[in-house]
């Protein structure tokens, strides 16, 4: 077990050991427990995070598991329902995370269903979502999002391959305008 008492703190030895959970202070000094969070996640790291804060609102609780906290718990807390979180995160075993894909300018990262393009937030239905993941999972040479759907495997367009083809379409000027 470490304990550190600033975000810089925290990093340095999150870099320098590996940890199964870490309990993390959302106000901790130098650096900020979000900024410390979402270091974390972004290294992809497999250690499980328990955010405190003494922000207990819903709101707050909420975008604390959206930085990709795995628990959050507002102060103040028994000290026996925080052992219980540690011990239960422990015994999770973290699944396989998808890799996030990268391509033209848009970021897709599939665990948190979230897409960007030149940092910027972009709203996808979930078809969209699906046929752009599946494009930018293809090699660069595949070629357009619309063409994807008529690969070397064509079958004539049903309901869901319509959707599908509207769908990538959209998605290709979605490209154009990132390239």
């Amino acid at each position: 077990m470490d304990a550190v008492y600033d975000g810089a703190a925290a990093l340095e030895r999150c870099v320098s050991a590996d940890h199964d959970v870490v309990v993390l202070d959302r106000g901790l000094p130098l650096v900020h427990g979000d900024e410390v969070c979402r270091s974390l996640i972004a290294e992809r790291r497999e250690t499980r995070i328990l955010l405190l804060t003494a922000a207990s609102a819903v709101a707050d609780r909420v975008a604390g598991l959206e930085l990709g906290a795995d628990d959050y718990l507002p102060k103040p807390f028994a000290f026996t329902e925080l052992v219980a979180r540690v011990r239960s995160l422990g015994r999770r075993s973290r699944p396989a995370v998808p890799p996030i894909l990268q391509r033209a300018g848009i970021v897709l990262d599939p665990a948190r269903h979230r897409v960007t393009r030149h940092d910027h937030p972009i709203s996808l239905t979930k078809k969209q979502f699906t046929v752009l993941e599946e494009w930018m999972a293809l090699p660069a040479s595949a070629g357009s999002a619309s063409r994807m759907s008529c690969g070397p495997t064509y079958r004539p367009p049903g309901p869901e391959l319509l959707g599908q083809h509207l769908n990538a379409a959209q998605l290709d000027s979605l490209v154009r305008t990132a390239q």
